[in-house]
C-alpha cells in the first residue's frame, strides 16, 4: 500500500490536519480526518469549525497545557473534547530538537512525536506514538516518558455528555 508520511512543523499549544485514507470507526461515529495536536492528542473535529449552537470551537486551543480529567463528573469537559485519543496530554513545547511525524496507508494510521519536552523543563524530553487502524484498534508506544512537572492524561473520548470517556492514567505534578 501506498504510505502517505508528513513531517509537519508544530509550535507551541498547535495542530495539523491529517486525512485519513480509511474510515476509523470510533465510538458511534466513522472518521475520515483527523487533527495532530502538539500536546500529544490526535482528535477527529475540526479544531476551528465552530460546534453546534456556538459560535466559535474553543478545541483550537482547548488541548493547551496539562490534561484533564476523564470523568463524566468533571465540568472542564465540554465538547471540544468530543472524539479524541490522548496518548500523552500534557504541556508540550516543541524546540529545534524536537520532530512530529505522521505515516498512513489504507490499514493504518501513526502519528509520532519525538523529542518534545514537557513545557516547564527543556531536559525532559518524551518521545511517544499513537496508531490507528481501520478495525478500531487504537495503540501507543511510549520510547521516552520525562514528565515531571505537569498534569498527565492518557485516555479516550467520544460524546463527552454521554459520558462515552475511558481515561487509562491521570497524574498530578
Amino acid at each position: 500500500f501506498p504510505s502517505h508520511d508528513t513531517t509537519p512543523t508544530f509550535t507551541d499549544d498547535s495542530y495539523v490536519h491529517v486525512p485519513l485514507q480509511f474510515g476509523f470507526p470510533f465510538y458511534n461515529r466513522v472518521f475520515t480526518n483527523s487533527w495532530m495536536h502538539s500536546n500529544g492528542i490526535v482528535s477527529f473535529f475540526d479544531p476551528v469549525s465552530p460546534l453546534p449552537g456556538s459560535p466559535s470551537n474553543p478545541a483550537a486551543w482547548a488541548y493547551c497545557c496539562a490534561g484533564v480529567d476523564l470523568v463524566p463528573s468533571n465540568a472542564q469537559l465540554g465538547p471540544q473534547f468530543n472524539y479524541m485519543i490522548s496518548a500523552l496530554w500534557t504541556d508540550l513545547y516543541p524546540i529545534a530538537t524536537s520532530s512530529f511525524r505522521t505515516e498512513g496507508t489504507t490499514t493504518y494510521q501513526r502519528y509520532f512525536w519525538n523529542n518534545i519536552p514537557e513545557i516547564s523543563n527543556f531536559n525532559n524530553p518524551n518521545s511517544f506514538s499513537l496508531e490507528i487502524r481501520p478495525s478500531g484498534y487504537i495503540g501507543a508506544s511510549y520510547s521516552l516518558l520525562g514528565v515531571r512537572n505537569q498534569d498527565v492524561t492518557a485516555g479516550i473520548t467520544g460524546d463527552v455528555a454521554l459520558g462515552e470517556m475511558h481515561k487509562f492514567i491521570v497524574t498530578g505534578k
